[in-house]
């Protein structure tokens, strides 16, 4: 019964993301060796999102510990409910990104969990909503996020943790000057992201500082940044609104967009312009 339990549940979650993926137009990939001829876009049978961004999508099926080099991961396997209300929600927000995305930032895949905590040196069971494993290529995603903090919070913190993963890529994570030298002359950021989250405000809207949505972006330049990319695909409304006063945000706005867009050429002014379309839907729901 157990294991029939388990199928099922496994069933459920390929049902959902390939549901919310539905009729998507696919580009056929070219064979090597042929000539290269453009190729048509097709109605392709249902295309899951791991098909369609080309990385593996699993749901922890137990209780389980992943040992990296300086930390570990814990978590548990989702119910059936978690997995019904969240798979359909990162169907949608992930369809904002490609296949070439994904690669560029080293995902290979995604686990869906829940109960996630990181342990280390310095943390032991610290909990956490989402996880990037930079080493490895995996983001884990915690699907109890809608319940610990509604729909909005569960959006950006999807955004923000695969932010890390192609921060990472480009070099520029851990060590970034020309981003912090935009801030206002005498800002200095916190100790970083992880010494700030059991602030109960730390999610909260900063006020009297140019440039920052959160208190939580005030903590280290690599949480500057992912706060805004996430803010750009989920809120963009607000960026718009918040640039047209503050010069640290257009700044920090026209940069990101800039790397973006060197890093990944599809990232245009085209992509942008579908990021408000998909913003405005997405918030009915």
């Amino acid at each position: 019964m157990r294991t029939l339990y388990k199928i099922w549940k496994y069933a459920y979650i390929v049902a959902i993301l390939t549901e919310a993926c539905y009729g998507q137009t696919a580009i056929r990939p070219q064979q090597p060796g042929t000539a290269t001829q453009p190729q048509a876009a097709t109605r392709a049978a249902p295309l899951s999102l791991a098909d369609r961004l080309q990385v593996k999508i699993v749901v922890a099926p137990r209780a389980f510990v992943e040992k990296y080099l300086t930390y570990q991961v814990q978590g548990h396997a989702p119910s059936v409910d978690q997995l019904k209300a969240y798979a359909p929600l990162l169907a949608d927000e992930y369809s904002l990104y490609t296949a070439e995305f994904m690669k560029a930032a080293d995902v290979k895949s995604i686990v869906l969990a829940a109960d996630l905590t990181l342990s280390s040196a310095e943390w032991r069971d610290q909990r956490r909503y989402a996880l990037p494993a930079m080493e490895k290529g995996v983001l884990y995603l915690d699907c109890t996020a809608l319940s610990a903090g509604g729909s909005e919070y569960a959006r950006i913190v999807m955004h923000h943790e695969l932010f890390h993963m192609i921060d990472f890529m480009m070099n520029t994570l851990s060590q970034d000057d020309a981003w912090g030298n935009l801030n206002v002359a005498g800002f200095h950021y916190g100790t970083g992201g992880a010494s700030a989250l059991k602030n109960v405000k730390i999610n909260d809207k900063v006020e009297g500082f140019p440039g920052f949505f959160t208190w939580y972006g005030t903590t280290g330049p690599e949480e500057d940044k992912a706060e805004l990319w996430a803010h750009l695909l989920v809120h963009p409304d607000m960026v718009a609104k918040q640039s047209k006063t503050d010069k640290v945000m257009t700044s920090k706005v026209a940069l990101i967009k800039a790397r973006i867009g060197k890093f990944q050429s599809d990232f245009d002014e085209t992509f942008w312009q579908r990021v408000v379309v998909h913003s405005t839907t997405a918030a009915k729901h």
